[in-house]
């Protein structure tokens, strides 16, 4: 049993080669475990609402606690609007009763998942 085969959600999953697998309302666990995160994924419920943007973000360490477990971060995603860091399980859980920022409560639809380093993350936000 994979970490997400207790998961059933709305995302579309978005990998870096652009191909999206569209998990609507699926209630098989299997059709979310065979979608693939890969390097840079982006898990979105509304495509055209995924925007980035250029502007400086702070300095990005992996080696905090989840706000949400509480223990040292397992598989680090950012959300997007705030850039607040978890574990990539204990996020899409909270995701499946809220679209907001466990820390800071704003309005939040998506995720952005393995991140390799911060200069590379900051390099793409640049480009783009």
């Amino acid at each position: 049993m994979s970490d997400y085969d207790m998961y059933s959600t709305d995302f579309n999953i978005y990998d870096d080669e652009s191909s999206s697998e569209n998990l609507e309302g699926s209630s098989s666990t299997e059709d979310f475990s065979r979608s693939t995160l890969s390097d840079n994924s982006i898990i979105d419920d509304d495509a055209e609402s995924v925007q980035l943007h250029s502007h400086a973000l702070p300095q990005l360490t992996w080696n905090e606690d989840c706000p949400i477990c509480l223990s040292a971060l397992v598989k680090p995603c950012l959300t997007v609007r705030c850039y607040h860091k978890f574990c990539l399980e204990c996020l899409v859980r909270w995701f499946q009763n809220s679209h907001t920022c466990p820390v800071c409560r704003n309005k939040c639809q998506s995720i952005i998942y393995n991140i390799r380093s911060s200069q590379i993350y900051c390099e793409v936000i640049f480009y783009i």
